[in-house]
């Protein structure tokens, strides 16, 4: 194939395949970078955001838990019915917004999430029922109000054990997420360096053989150059390639040639003289 070619090609065809390859390192560099971009976002933007979420959950959850023991504190201390009335009314909101931070997160929860996220919503959903009972018995007998606590407490603990599994399931999700993202990167360094060092291979290949054509040419010219000063005027072997090299090779070679036919006729020549002067 190099023998196709002209020398200009020739010399521009190692450079020409480096720029190729830098263009694939420059592609493969940009890939990378977007694929970083993503794992960045998917544990800054999702992971993070939703380990917040369900730290927010259980922080939310303890803390309308302690509510209801302030209520039933301030019943025994006969409090303004407006102060317990609004107490009340926090605690529901409270709770209102537990369960719909529950279902924001099952719209965009994996399915591994969205298992634990409705057995929360289940829990969630019992124990306010305890809490709405413990309430409605405080108005009318507190003694009976601190027994019915102690079923939503039964019911406070599962839901703060499945918000306390939720929380680590985030976590592990986010520490899964990090190592993906660490190993993609070494992966995209391991993927970098083989292409370097192949862009490196290649094109010392291609610089080598075009050095051995050109100089196999070059080779040729100089010994039909070494038989000429010596007087041998063997016919040469053509060169067959196409470049300017080759040009000058066939040149010479029809020179030899013109060269050699000359001299036959000179030496015909000679003879016939020769022999007529006999």
């Amino acid at each position: 194939m190099l023998k196709k070619l002209r020398i200009g090609p020739k010399l521009l065809l190692a450079p020409g395949l480096v720029l190729v390859l830098l263009t694939l390192l420059s592609g493969a560099a940009y890939y990378g970078m977007v694929r970083q971009h993503a794992s960045l976002e998917n544990m800054v933007q999702v992971r993070a955001a939703r380990l917040q979420d369900a730290a927010d959950v259980a922080g939310e959850a303890k803390y309308a838990h302690a509510n209801i023991y302030q209520l039933l504190a301030w019943v025994s201390g006969s409090f303004a019915k407006e102060r317990l009335d609004a107490l009340v009314k926090e605690i529901n909101g409270r709770h209102a917004a537990i369960g719909e931070q529950l279902a924001a997160l099952a719209k965009v929860a994996d399915p591994e999430e969205r298992k634990l996220i409705d057995t929360s919503s289940a829990a969630l959903k019992a124990y306010r029922k305890s809490v709405l009972e413990t309430i409605e018995m405080a108005q009318v007998d507190q003694s009976i109000a601190t027994n019915s606590m102690q079923k939503a407490e039964k019911e406070f603990t599962i839901l703060n054990t499945q918000l306390a599994r939720l929380a680590a399931l985030e976590t592990t999700l986010s520490e899964r997420a990090y190592a993906a993202a660490g190993a993609e990167f070494r992966s995209l360094g391991v993927t970098m360096a083989v292409l370097v060092v192949l862009s490196i291979a290649l094109s010392l290949l291609v610089t080598m053989l075009v050095r051995r054509a050109m100089l196999a040419d070059i080779r040729k010219i100089s010994d039909v150059v070494a038989e000429l000063s010596d007087g041998r005027l063997a016919p040469p072997v053509g060169s067959t390639g196409r470049d300017e090299i080759a040009d000058t090779s066939r040149a010479l070679d029809h020179t030899i040639a013109t060269l050699n036919t000359t001299l036959h006729a000179i030496l015909t020549s000679v003879r016939s003289i020769d022999t007529a002067s006999k």
